[in-house]
């Protein structure tokens, strides 16, 4: 694994873990921010900062933009493997 995966895989860990502090800001979390509850809240700022650190290390280079692309194309295709419907909706896509 070269430095830019580990960078950018880490980051994504954290946003993810972040995201499910927050019960994936959920209603039930946005109301205990609401209320003030503190967990909630510190939750919400690590995600926070978690998409801000995501976003700036996508933007060092562009190599760390293709490999983020990269990424979310794979995703893309293993979602579209899991799910026939689409699967082959984008597969008779005309490509661009």
């Amino acid at each position: 694994m070269t430095f830019i995966e580990e960078e950018i895989n880490t980051a994504f860990e954290q946003y993810k873990y972040s995201l499910i502090q927050t019960n994936y800001r959920s209603l039930g979390h946005k109301i205990s921010c609401l209320f003030g509850i503190r967990s909630a809240l510190d939750a919400d700022e690590a995600l926070a900062i978690a998409s801000v650190k995501i976003i700036q290390i996508m933007n060092k280079s562009p190599e760390h933009q293709n490999y983020v692309h990269s990424v979310a194309k794979q995703m893309l295709e293993n979602l579209q493997k899991k799910d026939n419907f689409f699967f082959f909706f984008f597969m008779q896509q005309p490509a661009n």
